[in-house]
């Protein structure tokens, strides 16, 4: 995406457009901060989203016994991450010499560069519906989401998080901007300085303790809260306000 972005005809259409859409929407305040530096004159805050169906698939899957006793520890993500995953290096190779542990990725193969090369990777799918539903028939324990601290990431948004917690997999993060709002709770998710000694003692914390101890209903409560349905008066309110 970014080659095509960084063609100069299309950086100035999209510049005329955050200037003179009559109203910008964006998911974090930090990319709210970048469009209005860019000219936005209105700009409103809605954050990402899932489709009520994929909560309700998430409470039949929740139902279905476990047929596997290893701790699912579970991340995602595109090519872009190749700085952010380097944290995890350290933690990745120990899970993965244990027994009780099921390491998982997904997207981008990142396998290599964490020096655990046979570690179980899941292929690209269809659409973004298809990945979630994927995430929850895995039946993850453990999202782990590494984000390094920089300018792009700073706009990112929590919604690798928060598929994870559709899940009932408790989500450890970066304390970074992306996930500051969504963890709220130490129930619901844990934030983490980018270290790669503290990503380990965490895991291994959570790995020693087994999966049982985890609150799942803390960690679906917490993901409750952004199901699409609560934000469509805001849509339409919005809509309506420029109409």
């Amino acid at each position: 995406a970014y080659t095509h972005y960084a063609n100069p005809v299309v950086a100035k259409r999209f510049n005329w457009h955050i200037t003179n859409a009559p109203l910008f929407t964006v998911s974090t305040s930090q990319l709210a901060d970048e469009v209005r530096m860019e000219g936005a004159h209105r700009v409103a805050i809605v954050p990402n989203t899932i489709p009520d169906d994929l909560f309700d698939f998430a409470d039949q899957v929740s139902l279905r016994p476990r047929t596997d006793d290893r701790l699912v520890v579970f991340w995602r993500g595109s090519n872009t991450h190749s700085e952010d995953v380097k944290v995890l290096r350290y933690a990745a190779k120990r899970l993965h010499e244990r027994e009780d542990v099921r390491l998982v990725f997904a997207g981008a193969d990142y396998r290599r560069e964490l020096g655990v090369p046979d570690a179980e990777l899941l292929p690209w799918v269809d659409s973004p519906e298809a990945h979630v539903r994927r995430v929850i028939e895995l039946q993850p324990d453990v999202v782990i989401c590494p984000l390094d601290h920089t300018r792009f990431n700073a706009s990112k948004s929590h919604v690798n998080a928060l598929e994870g917690a559709l899940a009932a997999a408790y989500p450890v993060c970066s304390n970074v901007p992306a996930y500051q709002g969504f963890v709220n709770d130490d129930a619901a998710g844990m934030l983490l300085p980018n270290a790669p000694d503290r990503w380990w003692k965490a895991l291994r914390s959570i790995a020693d303790e087994g999966p049982g101890v985890l609150d799942r209903d803390a960690i679906r409560a917490n993901a409750r809260r952004f199901r699409s349905s609560l934000m469509k008066d805001q849509y339409r309110d919005l809509l309506e306000s420029v109409c």
